[in-house]
């Protein structure tokens, strides 16, 4: 499948408001949740459970993973002190191709196809291939 189906055993959650490394909040996963059930492709599935029938699902979701079972963490949200800044004029979102160029990323992305030199080397955590995208594509 692709997509890849999720591997819970792992305890491994990319958007989270904990730490690197600490696993996520119920919030957090609750979130998740929510989001991917806003998905065109599950989108059949919004609204089928009840708010009860998710906390169950997660509760269960945890059992896959020892480390949710580890009760010397305490998992502790991240407190920001401002939300993200940088501005929102025309300026401030104009795509600024200087920044990759100072960076090295230029000659990986000069075409954003998703077909630079390091598209058949890259690999998720679990050493899947990673397709990259071809930004001139919707």
């Amino acid at each position: 499948m692709l997509p890849r189906p999720r591997n819970f055993t792992g305890g491994l959650y990319k958007i989270r408001t904990t730490a690197s490394g600490q696993l996520p909040t119920d919030a957090d996963l609750e979130r998740a949740n929510r989001r991917r059930a806003s998905r065109k492709r599950d989108a059949g599935w919004k609204g089928r459970l009840s708010d009860g029938e998710r906390r169950d699902a997660m509760a269960y979701i945890k059992t896959f993973s020892s480390f949710f079972a580890d009760t010397s963490q305490h998992v502790v949200p991240l407190k920001f002190s401002s939300p993200p800044s940088g501005g929102t004029s025309d300026k401030a979102l104009k795509w600024d191709s200087s920044s990759t160029t100072r960076s090295g990323a230029a000659s990986a992305t000069a075409t954003r196809e998703g077909d630079g030199p390091s598209a058949p080397t890259l690999k998720d955590d679990a050493d899947f291939p990673i397709f990259a995208a071809d930004l001139h594509q919707n």
